[in-house]
């Protein structure tokens, strides 16, 4: 086997709102694109902006837990997930397999789909 994994952290514009349908869609579609097949659909979970911790970022600027959306699904010999993060402008995506797949067109679709500004 030829395995690939990919991790791709990115920023999206300010105000940019995704909720939890936007983002299972984007999985399904990155499932898609990999060729892979599904064996448990996207879950999600939300995880409410803690205010204290809010509070501590608007004033020092420093990352934390914001809160945000996770989302996973499980793939024949892989998973796929991502984790939103409100606060940041920011996601985190994961995308493995135990087969090869094409990793730059996961890429072009995320950075396309997200709106992405860096990463």
């Amino acid at each position: 086997m030829d395995g690939k994994h990919l991790m791709l952290d990115v920023y999206v514009r300010e105000g940019k709102i995704f909720d939890q349908q936007f983002l299972e869609d984007a999985l399904y579609a990155i499932v898609d694109l990999v060729k892979m097949k599904m064996l448990v659909p996207p879950q999600s979970k939300i995880v409410p902006t803690d205010p204290n911790i809010k509070k501590h970022m608007e004033k020092t600027g420093e990352f934390g837990d914001s809160g945000g959306i996770t989302s996973f699904c499980v793939l024949n010999k892989s998973h796929a997930s991502l984790h939103w993060f409100e606060l940041d402008n920011y996601i985190s995506f994961d995308v493995y397999s135990c087969d090869n797949f094409e990793h730059k067109k996961v890429v072009e679709y995320i950075k396309h789909h997200f709106e992405c500004i860096k990463n």
